[in-house]
């Protein structure tokens, strides 16, 4: 991807992950001046809630437009109190592995997180588990090497199943978290059109999988917003929205 393309995607990220990012800052300058630190805050990293807490692991420092270091760090924010908005109470936890533009989810119990990486050869999907209970990352990693881009995925957990929908480029895949396998489906013809870097969530009320915004595998954007969506128990897809917007 062109530098140009990069700072277009990010400038289209979803609010959510704006605001994490700006906590960080926030939460870390502090500590930028108390231990002499030139960088701490990050950018392309895994956020996710359970129960109370948001959780960020890994990330990208970046400077005046240059990749400095990829961290490995677990930062957790309790949601449930107030606090100065100069000083998020973040608090530090085990660090996993050093990654960035990669996902992660909560199991329903809020017990573990997982996140999905992917590795350096883009095709490859590294499974980390982290149990929030003994504050600790599980000791088993899988590999699963998947035969599809998913650099700019986004997973997303059916509660229900704990199912795990993980978009690719030409595939969609679906990990079962409980006997850690990964199925593959083919997208239909002209179906989740933007689907790189897009935003997903899962819509219990419809049991479906809604996906928002991205570009095409190819790395293009169009003149065209959608809003794609997966119905889990029948495995077909549908565009609810199509809305053009201006460049």
């Amino acid at each position: 991807m062109s530098k140009l393309n990069a700072q277009r995607h990010r400038s289209r990220r979803s609010s959510l992950l704006t605001q994490v990012s700006l906590l960080l800052t926030t939460a870390l300058l502090g500590s930028t001046r108390a231990q002499a630190l030139e960088v701490t805050a990050v950018q392309e990293m895994a956020f996710v809630r359970a129960d109370k807490f948001l959780y960020v692991q890994g990330g990208k420092i970046v400077r005046n437009g240059a990749d400095l270091a990829v961290l490995s760090q677990l930062l957790a924010l309790d949601l449930s109190t107030s606090w100065p908005v100069g000083s998020p109470p973040w608090e530090t936890l085990a660090g996993g592995r050093g990654v960035n533009l990669h996902s992660a989810v909560a199991t329903p119990d809020n017990q573990t997180l997982i996140t999905f990486a992917r590795e350096r050869d883009q095709n490859t999907l590294t499974i980390a588990s982290y149990n929030i209970q003994q504050k600790q990352w599980l000791p088993s990693i899988s590999e699963i090497p998947t035969g599809d881009m998913v650099g700019g995925m986004k997973a997303v957990m059916d509660p229900q199943t704990e199912a795990v929908y993980i978009n690719g480029a030409d595939y969609l895949h679906v990990y079962n978290s409980r006997s850690d396998a990964l199925r593959s489906e083919v997208y239909p013809a002209r179906a989740f059109p933007s689907r790189s870097f897009a935003e997903g969530v899962y819509n219990s009320a419809r049991k479906t999988v809604m996906y928002l915004g991205g570009y095409s595998p190819s790395f293009l954007y169009e003149n065209t917003t959608y809003i794609s969506e997966y119905a889990t128990a029948l495995q077909t897809w549908s565009i609810l929205v199509r809305a053009s917007v201006a460049e």
